[in-house]
């Protein structure tokens, strides 16, 4: 994934449950690293069911888990050469207490749904009977530093790679054309 390197060499597996009660027929999850800059993340990549899936946001997993929002949601965009329409994605922080520290996250995530990349997909609960299933990535990042803001850093690197991944596969296996994006162009923020 570029500069991106998988620095576990392996998948990490969701709990069977938690992928049961998230519609994941399919999915990877994977620890990457920019060796240059020291910045870590968390892709998770998942395939399933609209019904299931689309509800499982940050915005409500993360409180699940404990974390607070801190800054955001906010939703914004992204241009990938070789796509026609932008990647439209929704943007978070959230904070954790871990003792006598606060852990903040950094949160992307965008889904693939009958062509779109489009942060939420419940105002098309309707057409989940015409097309039952999406793809989600969420890309994870702590952070150590300064306070990053939406769609600047890193991570939108990372979030436009996977997307570009996905595009590509997606285009190789449909029966139905489905534009493939061009060759390896640096993604555009």
């Amino acid at each position: 994934m570029g500069a991106w390197q998988d620095i576990d060499d392996k998948e990490i597996q969701l709990d069977p449950q938690i992928a049961r009660v998230a519609g994941a027929s399919a999915h990877i999850t994977r620890n990457y690293m920019d060796p240059k800059t020291g910045e870590r993340a968390v892709v998770l990549a998942l395939y399933g069911s609209c019904a299931e899936a689309f509800g499982h946001v940050p915005e409500n997993c993360y409180p699940a888990a404990g974390y607070k929002p801190y800054k955001g949601p906010i939703d914004g965009e992204i241009r990938i050469p070789g796509l026609k329409q932008p990647v439209r994605y929704r943007w978070a922080i959230y904070a954790k207490r871990e003792g006598d520290i606060s852990r903040l996250e950094e949160v992307y995530h965008t889904f693939l749904y009958n062509g779109d990349w489009v942060p939420d997909v419940s105002d098309r609960w309707k057409m989940f009977r015409y097309h039952p299933s999406l793809f989600k990535i969420q890309v994870a990042h702590p952070i150590t530093g300064g306070l990053p803001k939406p769609g600047e850093g890193p991570i939108t690197e990372l979030l436009s790679r996977f997307v570009r991944e996905v595009q590509d596969r997606v285009a190789r296996s449909s029966p139905e054309p489905v534009a493939p994006l061009t060759a390896e162009a640096p993604p555009a923020s």
